[in-house]
């Protein structure tokens, strides 16, 4: 269905409204969002002002070629986890390439990849905005 609907929509350039619970369906489909809680839009916008407007962070998975010392990587983010050879730290966005830059001159990494955080987390947390906004009132 979802490569129906993308073909569709790119043949034709036609407006499809998707109501999905589905991220890969807002990830892989959708270039507006609209994220709608008890009939209040607590966004609507391009999915990529979603991600800037609340994903502060970026997470940085290295892997290691050999153990060292943990916490000297947690200076440079916090650690969501470690399991060697692979780590995991969340990154605010605006330090990511510094913090990239930190890992690879000072430890033993095979590998590191940037990535955004999951677009879940990104939802929740405009859920959360939306629901301090209604205790508010």
């Amino acid at each position: 269905m979802r490569d129906f609907v993308y073909e569709y929509n790119r043949k034709h350039e036609a407006t499809i409204l998707l109501t999905s619970h589905n991220m890969d369906d807002l990830i892989d489909l959708a270039r507006r969002v609209i994220v709608i809680d008890e009939g209040q839009i607590l966004f609507d916008g391009a999915l990529e002002e979603i991600v800037s407007r609340f994903a502060k962070e970026k997470i940085i998975k290295v892997s290691l070629s050999r153990e060292d010392d943990v916490k000297k990587i947690e200076t440079i983010g916090k650690v969501k986890k470690i399991s060697f050879p692979e780590v995991v730290l969340s990154v605010p966005r605006e330090a990511v390439a510094v913090a990239a830059a930190e890992l690879l001159q000072n430890f033993p990494v095979s590998d590191l990849t940037i990535e955004e955080i999951p677009i879940e987390d990104v939802i929740r947390k405009v859920f959360r905005r939306g629901m301090r906004r209604s205790l508010q009132k």
